[in-house]
């Protein structure tokens, strides 16, 4: 009788560690199972910087200005240089007189990056005049010939959805016009667009697509007629 018992006992020794070992296995796997956040952590990270990263990129496309920056164009040739008589001639050489279409879809007859030249003298009428500008030998000129001064900002057409969130916007203004509702125009030849000082400086305040049109200081103007800061550098 003894000896049935213990080979009764014998028989269930190896059959217990069995079950323990077999319940351990699950707890190990629910152990590593309970670890694998930490990859799924680091995904996480990197989501988040990947996310920031991109946040990064949208802030630099748009830039204090409120709207999207194009990639500057290379400047017209000739580049800027002296002529015999010392004088400077602008980028691109000699300014056409000739009348063209100048809409926004030609840049407004502008050359280059079309930088605008604050801080200049202008019409009576126009409170803060700018003209057309650019670099040569480590300063600013106009394309009449003067050195500029100031802020200059690189420019682009205007568009109906862009102009509603940009920051600073010019607009050719016919100033005190008593006889027409619209307050502004087109150059008409590349000498009406680099060397005029009716640039003004507005704040839209609200803009009609459908119509092409906005309104700034109680004024209406065509959006066709308008240009949007996207970059500025100092000209002292």
């Amino acid at each position: 009788m003894h000896k049935y018992l213990w080979v009764l006992v014998a028989a269930c020794v190896p059959h217990s560690f069995s079950t323990s070992t077999s319940s351990t296995t699950p707890s190990s796997s629910s152990s590593s199972s309970s670890s694998s956040p930490t990859p799924s952590s680091s995904s996480s990270s990197s989501d988040s910087a990947s996310s920031s990263s991109s946040e990064s990129a949208a802030d630099s496309s748009s830039n204090s200005f409120g709207v999207s920056i194009p990639a500057a164009v290379a400047e017209p040739s000739p580049p800027a240089h002296k002529d015999a008589d010392g004088k400077i001639v602008p980028p691109g050489g000699p300014i056409s007189e000739d009348e063209r279409d100048c809409g926004p879809a030609k840049n407004h007859c502008m050359r280059g990056n079309a930088w605008l030249a604050t801080g200049v003298s202008g019409p009576a009428e126009i409170r803060e005049p700018a003209t057309a500008a650019f670099p040569f030998d480590g300063h600013w000129y106009t394309y009449s010939g003067e050195q500029a001064g100031n802020t200059v900002y690189r420019t682009k057409p205007a568009t109906a959805d862009e102009i509603q969130h940009a920051r600073m916007v010019w607009v050719l203004d016919v100033g005190h016009n008593e006889f027409s509702d619209v307050k502004s125009f087109l150059p008409k030849s590349e000498k009406d667009a680099l060397t005029t000082r009716r640039w003004q400086r507005v704040s839209p305040e609200s803009v009609d697509a459908k119509a092409g049109t906005f309104t700034a200081d109680r004024r209406l103007y065509k959006i066709e007629a308008a240009r949007i800061g996207v970059e500025a550098k100092s000209a002292d």
